[in-house]
C-alpha cells in the first residue's frame, strides 16, 4: 500500500499546480481584457 501513496500524491499536487497555473493565466487574461476595454 505505501509505494501508491508516493505517485498518488504528487499527481494531486501536479494537478493542484496545473490548475492553479491555469487559473493565474485566466486571471492575467480577464485583468488584460478589462485593461483593454478602457
Amino acid at each position: 500500500m505505501r509505494p501508491l501513496i508516493n505517485p498518488t500524491k504528487s499527481l494531486i499536487v501536479f494537478s493542484f499546480s496545473e490548475l492553479n497555473s491555469a487559473y493565474s493565466k485566466g486571471q492575467y487574461n480577464a485583468i488584460q481584457a478589462k485593461f483593454a476595454n478602457v
